[in-house]
C-alpha cells in the first residue's frame, strides 16, 4: 500500500505447498448443511485468493493491483480434494495447467508397498497382517483388562529391535523410530506406551534376546536382498551393490543386548542446562496435543529428535532409538526418522487423509531392507486400492500434460468404489462442488479375477462358453500375434444369450460382473444406435495357435488348438469361497485382431494400445477377450515372496474382459466424481461404477 509503483512493477510466485488442506474454500457452511448456499468463505482460503488476485483485503476501495504478473503454484500429493472443490473464477481451482511430477526412482511410495493391479505387481513383502485376534487383544488393553501385548505387535517391537542393532551395526548415525498408531484417541496413547513400557521391562533378558532372533532370521529369509531388489516396483535407482545387507544375527546380537541393558524411558531433560540428554537405550515417546512435553520431573514425553549435524562430535551416539506412540499428530507433515517398523491400526475413511498417514512412504538410502509394516487386512486393502487410485488419477491428468486440454474444460475424474464404501476421496467441505455422474460404461475395460472357489460351477462355465464358441458364425480368424484367434462383427445379443440367458456364473466379489444384468443392460440401450451392436471375440493364449490336436496345455477352440494361460493366486485370501489372481489381462492381446497384431512394438501401456487400434480404424469397435486359465498354473520365476502361490485348483478356469469403447482409460466399473464447471454442466465422459 505504501509504494504502489513498486508494487505496479512487481513479478510474484506464490508457492502453496499441501495446498489440499486450509487453502481450500468455503468449509464452514457445507459441513453443517452441504446442500446450504455458499455466503462467505474461510479466512486462510478468503486470504489466499484476494492475494493471488492481487486485491489487497485490508482496502476493500482498492479491488485490483497491477503487479507486472503473478504466478500461483499449488503442490500436493493427495490432491483429490483440489479436483473436487469448486471450480469459479474467483477461486483456487486450477485455472492454467496441472502437472503431474515424475516419482524418483529411489522412492518407496504407495505403487512399490502395496502393489499395481494392471501391472500384476503384487507390491514389497514388508507388510505383515494383524489379525483378528490381535485386534481383540488392542481393545482389551484399553479396556484396561490386560497390559499383555498382542504377538504382531511383540513382533513388530522384536523386529525394531533388530533393526537398531542392524543399523548401528553398520554404523548409522541418524535416530532409528518405531511409530505405533492404534488410536487417534489420546487416552489410549498412554495405555498403550505403559503396555509396552511393561513388555520390555518383563522380558528384556534371554526371552526378548530369542524372539528378535526368531523374527530376525524369518524377515531375512521371507525377503532377502535379491528378492527385495527383484520386487521393487520399475527397479530402484541404486546400485545393488551399494545397498547393505542383512548382517548374520550373530553379528547383530552384541548390539541388542547393549540396547537392552538400558531401561527404557524416556528422553531426560538436563536440569542445569535444559537440554535434553539421549541414552544407548529404547526412548519411549508419547506424541499428542495433550502432551506439553515434559513430565514426571525431567521426563521429556513428546516427540523430540537430537537437532545437531548427526557428523557432529555433540550428535548422540550410538544412533539413538525411538518408539512413538501417538495419533492425529503423526499423520501429516511431521518426518518420522529412520522408521523402520510401523504398528498401525487406525484407518481414516478419507483417501487424502489416509494416503498422509503413510509416514513409511519416502526415502529409505542405507537402509533400504529394514522396514517392516504391521496393518489390519482391511487396512492393506484400502491403501492397495489407493496405490491403484494413484496411478489412474496420474493416467488422468495426462491430458492436461500433454493434449493441451484447459482444466476449465474438463474436470479431472477419481475413481469412487464400492469395493472400499467406507472411503471418501476428501472430506465433504473440502468436495463442496462434487458430483456424481449418471452411469456410463463408456472406456470401460473390466475383467474377471476373482471366480468362486468350486470346482462344479468352474466346470460349467467351461462348458457354456464352448457352446457359445461354437454357436459364432464363420470361422475364426489366426491373429498376426500368432497367439489367438478371433471372430468379428458379432452381435451383441448373441453374447448376452450366453452370459446372461445361459447363466455364464461370476464371483459375487467381482467387480462390474457381480452386477452383469447392470452393464447388460446398459449394452443393450448403447446398442439402439447400433455402436456396440457388433463385436469382436477374441480367444487368447500364452504360445503359438496350431491345427495340431490340443494337450493337457491347449484347448480347442474349433479347428485351432490355442494354448492355456498360466495365472498363479494371491496367497493369505481371507476370504476362502473365492479364488483372487489379482490379473488377467496382457496388453498384447488387446491387438490380436489387428493387421499386423502388436508389430515389433513391446506393449507395456494402455495407451500404446489405444493408439494402435485408433491407426487400425479399429477404436470404435467393442470386444470380448477370453481366456482358460490353467488348472496347474504355477507361481513365475518373478512371483513376489510370499504374496503368490500355485493356482493347485481342480478344473480350469474361463476368465473374460470386456473392452467397451469411448474414454482412453483402464479402469474398472465405477462412478466419475468430478466438479461443477460453470461453462460446462456435465462431463462427456463419466467414470465405471465398480
Amino acid at each position: 500500500h505504501a509504494d504502489k509503483a513498486s508494487h505496479d512493477q512487481m513479478r510474484i510466485l506464490i508457492i502453496d505447498d499441501e495446498a489440499d488442506q486450509a487453502s481450500i474454500s468455503n468449509t464452514a457452511t457445507s459441513e453443517r448443511n452441504p446442500n446450504a448456499e455458499k455466503k462467505e468463505r474461510k479466512g486462510i482460503n478468503k486470504l489466499i485468493v484476494k492475494l493471488v488476485e492481487d486485491v489487497h483485503y485490508k482496502d476493500a476501495a482498492h479491488s485490483k493491483g497491477t503487479a507486472t504478473a503473478i504466478n500461483y503454484v499449488m503442490y500436493t500429493a493427495t490432491p483429490y480434494a483440489n479436483f473436487l472443490n469448486e471450480a469459479s473464477e474467483e477461486s483456487l481451482y486450477p485455472r492454467h495447467f496441472i502437472w503431474t511430477l515424475k516419482t524418483s526412482d529411489e522412492y518407496i511410495g504407495p505403487n512399490q508397498i502395496y502393489g499395481v493391479e494392471d501391472n500384476d505387481y503384487d507390491g514389497l513383502d514388508i507388510v505383515r497382517t494383524i489379525s483378528n485376534r490381535d485386534l481383540l487383544r488392542i481393545k482389551d488393553i484399553y479396556s484396561e483388562n490386560t497390559t499383555d501385548l498382542p504377538d504382531s505387535m511383540k513382533d513388530s517391537i522384536s523386529w525394531f529391535i533388530c533393526a537398531v542393532a542392524v543399523m548401528r551395526y553398520w554404523g548409522y548415525k541418524k535416530s532409528i523410530s518405531m511409530l505405533v498408531h492404534t488410536s487417534q484417541k489420546q487416552v489410549y496413547h498412554e495405555v498403550i506406551a505403559d503396555a509396552i513400557a511393561e513388555y520390555i521391562k518383563k522380558n528384556r533378558s534371554d526371552k526378548l534376546l530369542r524372539c528378535c532372533k526368531q523374527i530376525y532370521n524369518y524377515e531375512i529369509a521371507r525377503i532377502p536382498k535379491d528378492k527385495w531388489l527383484l520386487l521393487f516396483y520399475r527397479g530402484y535407482g541404486v546400485a545393488p551393490e551399494l545397498i547393505r545387507d542383512y548382517p548374520a544375527f550373530e553379528l547383530i546380537e552384541p548390539y541388542i543386548q547393549e540396547l537392552l541393558q538400558y531401561e527404557m524411558q524416556h528422553i531426560k531433560m538436563d536440569d542445569d542446562s535444559g537440554e535434553l540428554q539421549y541414552h544407548a537405550g529404547l526412548h519411549l515417546v508419547i506424541d499428542n496435543c495433550s502432551k506439553n512435553g515434559i513430565s514426571n520431573g525431567d521426563d521429556h514425553v513428546r516427540l523430540a529428535y537430537p537437532e545437531c549435524d548427526p557428523n557432529s562430535d555433540e550428535y548422540p551416539k550410538p544412533a539413538p532409538a525411538f518408539i512413538i506412540v501417538g495419533g492425529s499428530t503423526l499423520s501429516r507433515g511431521l518426518t518420522i526418522e529412520g522408521l523402520v517398523s510401523t504398528f498401525f491400526l487406525r484407518a481414516s475413511c478419507q483417501a487424502d487423509t489416509l494416503m498422509q498417514m503413510g509416514r513409511w512412504f519416502g526415502y529409505r538410502r542405507d537402509y533400504e531392507l529394514m522396514p517392516r509394516i504391521w496393518m489390519t487386512e482391511d487396512t492393506i486393502k484400502k491403501f492397495q486400492f489407493l496405490s491403484q487410485l494413484e496411478v489412474e488419477l496420474r493416467e488422468d491428468l495426462k491430458r492436461y500434460m500433454f493434449d493441451n486440454v484447459s482444466p476449465a474444460d474438463y474436470g479431472p475424474r477419481i475413481k469412487l468404489s464400492p469395493k472400499v464404501s467406507w472411503l471418501r476421496l476428501t472430506s465433504r467441505n473440502h468436495s463442496v462442488n462434487q458430483q456424481l455422474a449418471d452411469m456410463d460404461y463408456s472406456g470401460v475395460k473390466p475383467q474377471t479375477t476373482i471366480f468362486e472357489n468350486d470346482v462344479a460351477v468352474q466346470q460349467r462355465n467351461i462348458q457354456i462358453m464352448e457352446e457359445f464358441l461354437d454357436a459364432l458364425p464363420g470361422e475364426p480368424i489366426r491373429s498376426d500375434n500368432k497367439n489367438a484367434v478371433y471372430w468379428e462383427n458379432i452381435r451383441l445379443s448373441l453374447i448376452m444369450d450366453y452370459f446372461v440367458k445361459k447363466g455364464f456364473s461370476f464371483s459375487n466379489r467381482s467387480r462390474v460382473f457381480n452386477e452383469i444384468s447392470v452393464f447388460f443392460e446398459w449394452l443393450k440401450k448403447a446398442m439402439r444406435d447400433q455402436s456396440l451392436n457388433q463385436w469382436t471375440v477374441i480367444v487368447a493364449g500364452n504360445d503359438d495357435v496350431t491345427d495340431k490336436e490340443p494337450d493337457d496345455k491347449h484347448w480347442k477352440v474349433r479347428q485351432y488348438s490355442v494354448g492355456k494361460v498360466n495365472r498363479s493366486k494371491r496367497s493369505n485370501t481371507p476370504d476362502e469361497t473365492s479364488i483372487d489372481i489379482g490379473i488377467l489381462r496382457s496388453l498384447r492381446d488387446h491387438t490380436a485382431d489387428l493387421p499386423g497384431g502388436s508389430g515389433k512394438e513391446a506393449i507395456t501401456k494402455q495407451e500404446q494400445v489405444d493408439r494402435l487400434r485408433k491407426d487400425a480404424g479399429k477404436a470404435n469397435t467393442p470386444y470380448l477377450i477370453i481366456y482358460r486359465i490353467d488348472k496347474d498354473s504355477k507361481v513365475g520365476k518373478n512371483g513376489s515372496s510370499g504374496r503368490r502361490e500355485d493356482l493347485n485348483f481342480g478344473s480350469d478356469i474361463i476368465s473374460i474382459q470386456f473392452c467397451i469403447p469411448g474414454e482412453e482409460i483402464n479402469a474398472s466399473h465405477s462412478h466419475k466424481v468430478t466438479v461443477y464447471l460453470p461453462e460446462k454442466d456435465r462431463e462427456d465422459e463419466v467414470e465405471e461404477y465398480e
